[in-house]
């Protein structure tokens, strides 16, 4: 057998790992839910590594990347920078909110979720990343989101509606 060959036979289980990682990631969001999200006015926390400049007054948020401690599901609210979260959303009018949060993946015959990780944490509310860009958008016009969350509670946005 040559080297070329050799090379190709180690190759192919890697490729087609590769490729059973990505069906699945997209199987998943091909079978989720499509939901409405609201946007609301950055959130300057005691940690946020940014300072407040002119330019970021024009910057809102996903509602749903900032909750309020009182939300948590589990025993101990012990969740760190980095942490694994999911976010569980309940429909309220056309739009869906943030109903609780834990550590604990829910069950995804019962809720809709998101799964996301803690970038920041002060006393009043916690910052969780979705793995979306920042939206920049006008502060002064409000903004929903559409958002395609799959079965294990990735997301990824699908249209901005500005009013």
């Amino acid at each position: 057998m040559n080297r070329r060959t050799q090379y190709c036979l180690a190759l192919l289980p890697q490729l087609l790992f590769l490729g059973y990682l990505v069906a699945g990631e997209e199987w998943s969001l091909r079978r989720g839910t499509l939901v409405l999200l609201e946007t609301g006015p950055v959130w300057s926390g005691y940690h946020d590594p940014l300072p407040l400049q002119p330019a970021r007054s024009q910057r809102r948020d996903v509602l749903v990347t900032m909750l309020d401690p009182a939300l948590c599901r589990d025993a101990e609210d012990d969740l760190g920078y980095g942490d694994l979260v999911y976010v569980v959303l309940e429909p309220h009018g056309d739009v869906h909110v943030a109903a609780a949060y834990t550590s604990m993946r829910p069950d995804v015959d019962q809720e809709l979720f998101l799964r996301g990780r803690v970038r920041d944490r002060g006393e009043e509310r916690i910052r969780i990343d979705y793995g979306w860009n920042r939206i920049d958008l006008d502060a002064a016009r409000p903004a929903r989101i559409r958002v395609l969350v799959g079965l294990n509670g990735r997301s990824v946005i699908e249209e901005v509606l500005e009013d």
